[in-house]
């Protein structure tokens, strides 16, 4: 199996706690993959999960923002 080219691939070392990485075994054994790839895998999803949570806040605040105008339209129009 080749690696990809276009990608640089790096090396990460961790240090787990032996329940953590008996945990990580069962469910990687369960899922048919290695221990590595699992971890990939838990990373990858992590990863994504963080993007969407940030998009998600910048709506909100964009959506309170928007909000926020159209009350003071509101207020201005009642004045007048």
């Amino acid at each position: 199996m080749s690696r990809v080219q276009s990608k640089k691939n790096y090396q990460l070392h961790l240090f787990l706690d032996k329940d953590l990485k008996e945990a990580l075994a069962r469910e990687a054994k369960e899922r048919g993959v290695t221990i590595s790839e699992l971890s990939r895998q838990k990373l990858r999803e992590s990863s994504q999960l963080t993007r969407l949570e940030i998009h998600l806040e910048d709506i909100i605040k964009l959506l309170s923002k928007n909000r926020n105008l159209d009350k003071a339209k509101a207020s201005k129009f009642r004045m007048k």
